[in-house]
């Protein structure tokens, strides 16, 4: 009786195993030809902000209703890109976009637990989620997921979609990528962070509003130890080192404060001549070379002002025509566009203090 029962569970898991088999190779085949393209991710161009810098390199403004800042994922510190994987996706240069083991110990945990506990999504998923999907919930949605996330691996390079995710992922605070994450939260560069903030940087993108440091720094804390130990397992790091980054304090950056230096009326004032542009040099080639101005963008040189930036409130428009002592650009008639609407002010931070505390409007 026993030897038979064994045989009736055999035969059943066979059964489901063919069953699940023949109508995943009927849904990949039914949805792989109506995957959208890889154009977006092969030519990836993230739009970004226009920000105003001081003479000496200080920030005194940004626009843009996204915070980003790209980089290349040889620039990309050794300590981020294991947080990521640990948090993330462990097995993520070795599976081929989907994680056969992941999704089955997902399973079975979620099983044992009586509800969704675990996901199984790996890096790449995310990566096709992000750029094509909604985050909707359905059948559908996660096969396509499956087979854009294969269709990627076969096109693109580990490095590459690595390089992707870092920059495209949404980790709160308006900020797109861990390099806009590392000055949002940290104000710094990610080359300058230190090991426990990677951690926390890397443990924003499961639930960005739940795990933000700015609002809910102990779960937010809970979320960066969680990461240091799976960095500890995966022995990327030492017990030395792992004791050290869960011992440091670390120091939030306010949530209102996303500058270096608070000047927003010489930052308007400034980046002024540049919405006020009348050509759209995201189709016009702008071979000039990048002048030394305290207005840059980290656009393309040849897309610098090709979007129409917030313009100056009222009270700042009235405060610029009274004045006599404004910056260059600032003076120019607003009925006249600048001929270099990429150039401004080349003051310092002090002086731009100076100017800007005398001429705020009461």
């Amino acid at each position: 009786m026993f030897s038979k029962w064994w045989h009736y569970a055999l035969a059943i898991a066979l059964g489901l195993a063919v069953v699940g088999s023949a109508l995943a190779g009927l849904a990949a085949a039914l949805i792989y030809p109506k995957l959208p393209p890889l154009e977006a991710l092969t030519d990836y161009k993230p739009k970004q902000p226009l920000r105003v810098y001081s003479a000496d390199g200080a920030l005194i403004g940004e626009f843009g209703e996204e915070r980003r800042a790209f980089i290349a994922i040889d620039k990309v510190p050794q300590y981020m890109k294991q947080a990521i994987i640990a948090a993330e996706d462990e097995r993520f240069y070795a599976h081929g976009g989907v994680d056969t083991l992941g999704v089955l110990r997902a399973a079975g945990s979620n099983l044992l637990s009586g509800g969704v506990k675990e996901g199984a999504s790996t890096i790449t998923m995310q990566v096709a989620r992000n750029f094509f999907l909604s985050n909707e919930k359905t059948l559908t949605r996660k096969l396509s997921e499956a087979m854009l996330a294969m269709k990627i691996e076969h096109n693109l390079s580990k490095d590459k979609i690595l390089e992707l995710y870092i920059n495209q992922i949404y980790l709160g605070q308006r900020a797109y990528g861990f390099e806009a994450a590392a000055r949002t939260y940290f104000g710094k560069p990610m080359k300058d962070l230190s090991l426990a903030e990677f951690a926390m940087l890397a443990g924003l993108p499961k639930a960005p509003s739940r795990y933000n440091p700015v609002v809910n720094f102990p779960r937010a804390k809970a979320r960066q130890q969680y990461v240091l130990g799976r960095m500890r397992t995966l022995n990327f790091i030492d017990e030395a080192t792992w004791k050290a980054a869960v011992a440091q304090k670390l120091v939030i950056r306010p949530a209102r404060q996303h500058v270096d230096v608070v000047a927003s009326y010489a930052a308007e004032m400034c980046a002024k001549p540049c919405s006020r542009s009348t050509v759209n040099r995201s189709t016009v080639p702008d071979t000039r070379p990048t002048p030394r101005c305290c207005a840059t963008s980290s656009r393309p040189p040849t897309a610098r002002c090709g979007r129409a930036w917030p313009t100056t409130t009222s009270a700042t428009a009235t405060a610029a025509r009274k004045s006599r002592s404004a910056c260059p650009q600032a003076r120019r008639k607003s009925r006249r566009p600048s001929p270099r609407p990429w150039k401004t002010c080349r003051r310092s931070t002090s002086s731009i203090l100076r100017w800007s505390s005398r001429r705020l409007p009461s």
